[in-house]
């Protein structure tokens, strides 16, 4: 659940195997991924890199906003409850 926190921050994520892991991971289309230490190590070598870190924390920020907008729920919610009847 943190990674959610950090898309909202833009802040790069490097990902476990977990199941809330894999749904960011295709929606961003970065697999930032890591099992072990040294795919951990390897991973954040990437991440050092000032331009890679940047674009992926604009992706992580824009499909934050893209699929799991608060306000945009709120809309959906505040439809959703004026249709029932």
């Amino acid at each position: 659940g943190r990674a959610y926190v950090f898309y909202q921050l833009g802040i790069p994520v490097i990902h476990d195997l977990s199941p809330s892991s894999f749904e960011l991971m295709c929606k961003t289309g970065y697999n930032i991924c890591a099992h072990d230490e040294k795919s951990y190590l390897r991973e954040l070598k990437k991440l050092s890199k000032e331009s890679f870190r940047n674009e992926v924390a604009n992706k992580n920020y824009e499909t934050f906003k893209l699929y799991y907008d608060p306000h945009k729920h709120a809309e959906l919610l505040t439809k959703f409850i004026k249709e029932i009847k």
